[in-house]
Formats: C-alpha cells, sequence, structure tokens
C-alpha cells in the first residue's frame, strides 16, 4: 500500500482524532484549543488510492509554544486508525512532520503527554520521559515527554 504524507487543516483530522482518543465523548472533545492558531501544523497519513485525501490513516498536531523556556513545538492528537496500527505509518508520519517542522521553522525541541500506552512508540523514536505524569479527567494518565533533536541534520 502507498502512503501520501502530507500537512493538512485541522477539520481533515478531527474525526479520525474523535475516533482514536475521544471515543464515546462528544465529538467538540477532539478540537483543540490551538488548533486554528496561525503556527500550529496538522498532518496526515493517506492512502495513496485516497485521492481526495479525505480519509486519514493517521494523524498529528504539532503547536508552538515555550516548554521548559525552550522554544518547542507540543505534538498533540497524534493517532492511527486502528485498522492500519503496527505498519509503520505512524511511524513515518511522526518522522515526515518533525522533518517539515525543522525545516520550516528550525525548531528542533519537541514535546508531548503520551498515553502510558503509547509511551513506548515515542521512546523508540527517540523520545525521552521526563519522570512528570499528568491525568486528564475523561483521557487518562499521560507520561510528560521530550524530543531534542537540536544534533539532526536536515537532509
Amino acid at each position: 500500500m502507498e502512503i501520501i504524507l502530507k500537512r493538512v487543516e485541522a477539520g481533515i483530522i478531527i474525526p479520525l482524532r474523535h475516533s482514536v482518543l475521544r471515543e464515546g465523548q462528544p465529538l467538540e472533545t477532539a478540537h483543540f484549543e490551538g488548533d486554528d492558531k496561525e503556527a500550529t501544523r496538522h498532518f496526515a497519513a493517506f492512502r495513496d488510492a485516497d485521492r481526495e485525501l479525505t480519509s486519514p490513516l493517521a494523524c498529528a498536531s504539532f503547536m508552538h509554544n515555550i516548554f521548559m523556556d525552550i522554544d518547542s513545538m507540543h505534538l498533540r492528537g497524534m493517532a492511527t486508525h486502528e485498522e492500519f496500527r503496527g505498519m509503520g505509518i505512524g511511524s513515518r508520519l511522526l518522522d515526515y512532520s518533525i522533518e517539515y517542522i525543522i525545516k520550516e521553522s528550525g525548531i528542533r525541541f519537541f514535546w508531548c503527554y503520551a498515553r502510558i500506552k503509547a509511551s513506548n512508540f515515542y521512546t523508540k523514536h527517540g523520545w525521552e520521559h521526563t519522570g512528570e505524569f499528568v491525568e486528564f479527567p475523561g483521557v487518562g494518565v499521560h507520561k510528560v515527554m521530550i524530543k531534542n533533536v537540536a544534533n539532526h541534520k536536515s537532509p
């Protein structure tokens, strides 16, 4: 299966974000504060056969902010459709998104609140646990994780 990785508008990824991360909750819970800010970047992976690019297989959003006094991007709402997990699509999307942001903005510091069950995914991609845990009501406990790609060389 051929995959297309692309920067998209928030509206394209909200349904996937809702079905994976906010199942059983109102749709508006999948809209995050900052989704519409100019510096926010949304990314999605699509099947090549999806010519209209309307049904993402995976998604991720990055919101510009300051974390630990460092200019950074906050990864939020990363999700992969259940049917397509374990196929490397989320990995490819994460790598693509980070590379895109580095090339576009020069920002090389990323952080997220990782669900406990997803923390191994991030660890495999070079993210580190800060030791902090945060509980989001109705969503669960998350680990605070960071990725500093200060030495990363863009191709």
